[in-house]
């Protein structure tokens, strides 16, 4: 199946149900089944990301009957295995690591356990954030020590913008609601914003909206770039997509695509830290309708509960709390014309669910 899509080597889960466990009985290796040994829980020790905690759902997590080797384990060495097998060829390495969701950890962190402000089901979340940055270090680790660093761009990104994955009474808990006043989040007029939903991680950085909205605390994601002595050290506002990583890895390959993308090559952006197109644009797609963005910063979100548009200029207001439509309105026309024709004439094309 993996060869199919093109890959050389493989190893991991096969579906999503089964790669939100982190004790698998099996991992498909290329074409192979390889069993692991003290692994027996037939869902893979998979937990309840969305439901909010208890003292069964606490219990369940810790029974660790059948739960023998934890799968990130697995996958940072085949990870090293990999990059010293391939150092003497170019390689190409995708490590889609399931941490931190949903929460499952063999131990706490030690510095995390002393930290009186978390709770229980938090310093999981936050020891699985430590296991993931320290297996970004190990890969960064390894390309020093292969004499790689300066031959070797390396990227971090994201799928999507801040879940929570630790809900908890009086804490942060469904539906979602401003744990000050009671008072729950609609989307529009009142959004979701970390502080107010009393989210001790701040996991949206300000931002309104969770994964599944179009708001920005939904799409926006980490992007970072590393190439030793090649890339300098600077923040990029320009606005770019997932998208956009075909046309702009091809423009680094100087291989030019047979048929039409998307996406645009930010490659004079990344390298040289050029300006892209004022007038370029982003389209999403989302739980609750399409958005599109235009890198000078105005952005235009169909927001399909109520049935309405919302304007915001990101540039200036990025917490999206100020909706401009009435007072561009004819910004806001232009938008809703480019962002139908995207959508193929169908608003509703813009939704995924």
């Amino acid at each position: 199946q993996m060869a199919q899509h093109g890959w050389d080597y493989y190893y991991g889960y096969l579906d999503h149900t089964r790669g939100e466990g982190y004790y698998p009985t099996f991992l498909f290796e290329n074409e192979q089944i390889v069993m692991i040994e003290g692994n027996t829980r037939v869902d893979c020790g998979r937990g309840y990301p969305y439901e909010t905690e208890s003292e069964t759902l606490y219990k369940e997590r810790w029974n660790m009957e059948g739960k023998k080797v934890y799968s990130p384990d697995l996958f940072i060495e085949k990870t090293r295995n990999f990059m010293h097998e391939c150092k003497d060829t170019p390689f190409f390495l995708m490590y889609s690591t399931q941490l931190p969701a949903p929460v499952s950890v063999p131990a706490i962190d030690p510095e995390v356990a002393k930290n009186n402000q978390l709770t229980p089901i938090e310093k999981e979340y936050a020891s699985m954030m430590k296991i993931l940055d320290s297996h970004v270090g190990i890969i960064l680790s390894e390309l020093q020590e292969l004499g790689l660093e300066e031959n070797t761009l390396v990227v971090f990104a994201s799928d999507n913008g801040h879940a929570i994955y630790y809900l908890q009474e009086d804490r942060i808990a469904k539906p979602f609601r401003n744990m000050k006043t009671g008072e729950r989040f609609d989307g529009s007029y009142n959004k979701y914003y970390s502080d107010k939903a009393g989210d001790i991680f701040n996991g949206n950085m300000g931002l309104a909206g969770l994964k599944g909205s179009n708001l920005n605390g939904g799409i926006n994601i980490p992007l970072i770039f590393y190439w030793k002595g090649k890339l300098k050290n600077r923040v990029c506002e320009e606005i770019v997509s997932n998208y956009d990583f075909l046309p702009t890895m091809a423009d680094f390959l100087g291989i030019k695509p047979e048929t039409k993308k998307d996406g645009i090559s930010f490659l004079p952006a990344l390298m040289k830290g050029r300006k892209l197109p004022k007038e370029r644009i982003v389209v999403i797609a989302s739980d609750e309708g399409p958005a599109i963005i235009v890198n000078d910063g105005w952005k235009l979100r169909y927001y399909n509960k109520q049935k309405k548009y919302e304007l915001y200029d990101i540039r200036k207001d990025p917490e999206e709390k100020y909706d401009v439509i009435l007072r561009f309105p004819e910004k806001a026309e232009e938008l809703k014309k480019r962002l139908s024709e995207e959508c193929n004439g169908d608003i509703k094309n813009g939704t995924i669910y």
